[in-house]
């Protein structure tokens, strides 16, 4: 495509992330750098997740979060305990590996927790998390707050 559009003197780095095969795919071509904020979040991921009980924290929440996108009759009910706990009525966010987006998906179970923990005790479909999980997930959003 460089060629055929007639760039391939008009390109004089890539911005890349780091993944070995993009390395690998920029390293005859032209000169590369690896972008920092994928570098940080890759870092962060490393050195947060590395840790069991954030990693067991995060795939509770994955596992609450995605009984709601895989059941509309779930849903349906944690909508009705949302207004009976006066809260928005918002769709909890799944996360994806990959992305930054784990701090969206415990903000949304944080600002959605008592109509979770509702739906627990009148379902108990989910296992909804402990009064010390809440708080780490609630540390652990101030601590990605930040990127």
């Amino acid at each position: 495509m460089v060629n055929e559009w007639g760039l391939q003197s008009k390109i004089f780095l890539v911005l890349r992330d780091n993944a070995a095969n993009m390395i690998r795919a920029m390293r005859d071509q032209y000169e590369s750098v690896g972008c920092v904020a994928h570098t940080l979040q890759l870092v962060i991921k490393q050195a947060l997740f590395s840790e069991n009980e954030i990693k067991d924290l995060v795939k509770k929440c994955r596992k609450i979060v995605g009984h709601f996108h895989h059941s509309e009759p779930a849903t349906r009910k944690l909508k009705d305990c949302q207004k009976q706990c006066g809260l928005p009525e918002h769709a909890l966010v799944q996360d994806i590996d990959v992305r930054w987006n784990s701090t969206l998906m415990l903000q949304r179970l944080l600002e959605q927790k008592n109509a979770v923990n509702l739906y627990s005790v009148e379902h108990g479909k989910i296992d909804s998390l402990q009064s010390n999980e809440w708080v780490i997930a609630k540390n652990l959003t101030s601590v990605l707050s930040f990127f």
